[in-house]
């Protein structure tokens, strides 16, 4: 799946988003953001199984997905 993630209202002490196919959660980041209230990035990951991707948020922020392709 292809996405245009954003994060938005940040806590402005920093921390990132992992975008994973649902199930064990991977030790990279898809976005890191710090005290920019608002940070973008593209993302590229698979999909599980039943076609879901999960999202894990160390810090805080607000988030936006825009699916912007699937692929097989």
């Amino acid at each position: 799946m292809a996405l245009n993630l954003t994060a938005t209202s940040t806590s402005g002490v920093g921390g990132y988003v992992t975008v994973f196919p649902c199930g064990p959660r991977p030790v990279t980041s898809s976005l890191n953001f710090s005290t920019a209230p608002t940070v973008a990035n593209a993302v590229i990951t698979p999909v599980s199984a039943d076609g879901m991707v999960c999202f894990h948020v160390v810090g805080e922020a607000h988030l936006i997905a825009d699916v912007s392709g699937w692929m097989r």
